[in-house]
């Protein structure tokens, strides 16, 4: 890892470190009707996201790893998510719980994931503010940034896009009124 890379993890850390109090003591973090929890994390190109970035689409959260089975098998139907709604403001992204970040980059490639992935780690702090215990978890967020919608395991056939299609239907908010998106 270069020295560029390695100061960008560090930031990254002390950032979603100082995100933990306040979220780990807040019982409404990442649950439905309330704002959602801010994420600075690398993907798995070694570039820092951040939840806040896609502040104007509404965006369809899937906690994933990559030996997790029910994870894999939502691949095709996050493909197809990812084309129906393509023309909207709509964005999907991962937060995934693989031993590294380059362990997601290979996971994403050979599958041909076109979305971007959070890496998280194992046991990572992201899962924790979010209170995520099992995988796949998914959350919708609006252009809100209020958590609509949370689901843990595989859905039902059709709820993913219901959820999504409700949240499109909400009118675009004249501006963001979250300080912690």
């Amino acid at each position: 890892m270069g020295r560029t890379s390695t100061v960008t993890a560090i930031l990254c850390l002390f950032t979603l470190a100082g995100c933990f109090p306040g979220y780990l003591s807040n019982k409404h973090a990442g649950q439905e009707g309330y704002y959602a929890p801010p994420i600075t994390a690398l993907n798995g190109e070694g570039q820092t996201m951040r939840l806040k970035d896609f502040k104007d689409k509404v965006i369809l959260l899937s906690f994933w790893h990559g030996t997790c089975a029910p994870c894999r098998a939502m691949f095709p139907h996050e493909k197809a998510l990812v084309k129906k709604y393509q023309d909207q403001p709509f964005v999907l992204l991962g937060v995934n719980a693989d031993e590294s970040p380059f362990e997601l980059k290979r996971i994403q490639d050979k599958a041909k994931l076109t979305w971007p992935s959070f890496w998280d780690g194992p046991n990572g702090g992201i899962a924790q503010i979010w209170g995520v215990e099992r995988f796949p978890t998914f959350f919708v967020i609006d252009r809100e940034n209020i958590v609509r919608w949370r689901y843990e395991g595989v859905p039902p056939d059709g709820l993913i896009e219901k959820q999504i299609d409700e949240a499109l239907k909400r009118p675009a908010p004249k501006e963001n009124k979250s300080e912690l998106f």
